[in-house]
C-alpha cells in the first residue's frame, strides 16, 4: 500500500481520557533482524508519509486535544536522515511533545539530535539489544549495530545532552549470554540513567530466528502462545533454565524502576533542560 494515500485516523472516535495518540510516518525497517517481525509484516522496503500529510493529522490531533502527546510509532522513523530534517522542520512550528522509536545512529548526529530537541522530541526509544557484540553479530547479518557497542555510552550522552530521554531495550537469553552479560546490562542502565525495556528471546513464528529455532528444537512446545509475552522464556537455553531468564527480567525491571534510579533519571534531564534554556 502507497502510505501517501493514508486516510487521517479517526482520532475523534478516541475517549476522552486519553493521553497519547499514535501516529506512523514510515512503515518497513531496511536492518532485517532476524528475531524481528516488522521487515516480515511491512517489507524491508522503506516508505513513508509526505510530511505535510504528517503535519495534517497532528493538525487533526490538535483540534481534539490542545497538548496532545504524539508518539511516532515507526518501527525505526530516522532511517532517512535528509527527509527526517525536512519533517523535523515541519513538525517545529506545531509546538507538539512527542516519542519516537529508532536505532542508535540517531545519538552520533549533533545536529540532528538539536533540531530534534527544538521540534519538541522528548523521549526516543532505541533498540540496544545487548552489550555483548557477539550476541548482536547473530541477529544481524550486515552486523552494522555490533560495531556501535562501543559507542553506547556516548550515544547516550550526547541525546541526554540535548535534553532527551533515552528509553533502551534489551534482550536476554542470547546463546552466548553469561551472568556478567546480565550484569553489564544493569551496570549500563544505572551508570548511564536510562529507562529501560527488558525482554527474552523469543522467537515469533514467521521471522528466520522461529526457523532457526523450530528446526534445532529449541523452542518448548508445552509452553503454547499465552507464554509469548517476552517475558516468559519459551526456548530451551544452553546455560539457563527459564526461570532463570524471567527472574532476571523481573530483576531488572525492579531495579530500573525503583524510586531512586528514576528520580536520578529525572534529575539529569532537569540538569540538561536547565542548560539548554540558558543557551549551554
Amino acid at each position: 500500500m502507497d502510505v501517501r494515500k493514508s486516510p487521517i485516523p479517526r482520532y475523534d472516535l478516541l475517549q476522552k481520557g486519553f493521553q497519547n495518540y499514535p501516529i506512523q510516518t514510515t512503515r518497513g525497517c531496511p536492518h532485517n533482524c532476524k528475531f524481528c517481525c516488522v521487515s516480515r509484516i511491512y517489507g524491508k522496503s522503506y516508505r513513508r508519509k509526505d510530511s505535510e500529510q504528517v503535519v495534517e493529522e497532528i493538525k487533526f490531533l490538535k483540534s481534539l486535544k490542545k497538548n496532545p502527546f504524539v508518539i511516532f510509532v515507526d518501527d525505526n522513523i530516522f532511517v532517512d536522515k535528509s527527509q527526517s530534517f525536512q519533517l523535523l522542520e515541519c513538525i517545529l512550528p506545531l509546538d507538539i511533545r512527542w516519542q519516537a522509536i529508532t536505532d542508535v545512529s540517531l545519538g552520533e548526529d549533533k545536529e540532528f539530535l538539536r533540531l530534534l530537541y527544538r521540534a519538541g522530541c522528548k523521549e526516543v526509544f532505541l533498540g540496544f539489544e545487548s552489550m555483548n557484540p557477539e550476541n548482536i553479530s547473530d541477529l544481524q547479518k550486515s552486523r552494522w549495530k555490533a560495531k556501535k557497542v562501543r559507542k553506547y555510552k556516548e550515544i547516550v550522552r550526547n541525546i541526554q545532552e540535548n535534553g532527551i530521554r533515552v528509553f533502551g531495550a534489551f534482550i536476554l537469553g542470547f546463546d552466548k549470554d553469561t551472568e556478567e552479560d546480565f550484569r553489564s546490562i544493569r551496570d549500563f542502565v544505572v551508570e548511564n540513567k536510562i529507562l529501560g525495556q527488558f525482554t527474552i528471546l523469543t522467537p515469533i513464528p514467521g521471522t528466520e530466528l522461529y526457523e532457526e529455532y523450530r528446526k534445532a528444537d529449541r523452542i518448548i512446545k508445552e509452553r503454547s502462545w499465552e507464554y509469548y509475552t517476552f517475558t516468559d522464556c519459551v526456548i530451551k537455553h544452553p546455560r539457563f533454565t527459564p526461570e532463570e531468564l524471567e527472574k532476571t527480567v523481573a530483576d531488572l525491571y525492579r531495579i530500573t524502576y525503583s524510586k531512586e534510579h528514576y528520580a536520578r533519571v529525572l534529575g539529569n534531564l532537569v540538569k540538561a533542560y536547565r542548560r539548554l534554556e540558558a543557551g549551554g
